[in-house]
């Protein structure tokens, strides 16, 4: 089998694995940041990233700068694709800048050499938010089982609910999330109040 073969000849990938690092603040001459952050990164000996390193992800600022707009673009259905455009804030780009110059130092502690930063913009992943959960309508758009407070019988069952991300891939989350909303809509079926 393929995906077997490099762990039957002894190649193994690695991975590291640091949350909430939280070196702004604490060392002189830095002033605290904001918001969540962390490390992870890895090698592998087949080949794909065979170069040693250490991403940074952090978590961005419900206050940070967008915008969505419809693009000129459309779907499958016809229906234009929304943009989203997003500016980092000076704390996100402070974290980033933070995170490299403590994962430089955490792998030159380490032994690492032709240690190199970048500080690229990067990419996103898991993206969440845009109707939150809760209880109040007042302040949620959605009720802890994902209906929408204002119309009765609508279910929004993806990451929208959520206020904010959490470190890692949100997917079982989700799944378990979309099992108890079809649940409580069975239940209000049954009562005939669905």
């Amino acid at each position: 089998m393929p995906l077997l073969r490099p762990v039957r000849e002894g190649l193994r990938h690695t991975f590291i694995f640091q949350r909430r690092v939280h070196h702004g603040g604490r060392r002189a001459g830095h002033r605290p940041l904001h918001a969540g952050r962390g490390h992870h990164g890895g090698a592998g000996a087949d080949g794909r990233g065979a170069e040693p390193g250490a991403r940074r992800a952090v978590r961005r600022s419900r206050h940070a700068p967008g915008r969505r707009g419809l693009s000129s673009v459309v779907d499958a259905w016809g229906i234009p694709v929304v943009r989203i455009h997003l500016t980092p804030r000076e704390n996100e780009i402070a974290m980033l800048r933070d995170m490299a110059d403590a994962a430089a130092e955490m792998l030159e502690a380490a032994g690492g050499r032709d240690i190199r930063q970048t500080h690229g913009r990067g990419g996103v992943a898991h993206e969440l938010g845009g109707a939150r959960m809760g209880v109040d309508p007042k302040r949620a758009v959605l009720t802890p089982f994902q209906r929408l407070h204002d119309i009765a019988n609508v279910y929004v069952l993806d990451g929208s609910g959520f206020p904010s991300s959490a470190w890692q891939n949100p997917t079982l989350t989700l799944m378990s999330l979309a099992v108890r909303s079809c649940d409580h809509l069975l239940d209000q079926w049954k009562k005939g109040e669905a």
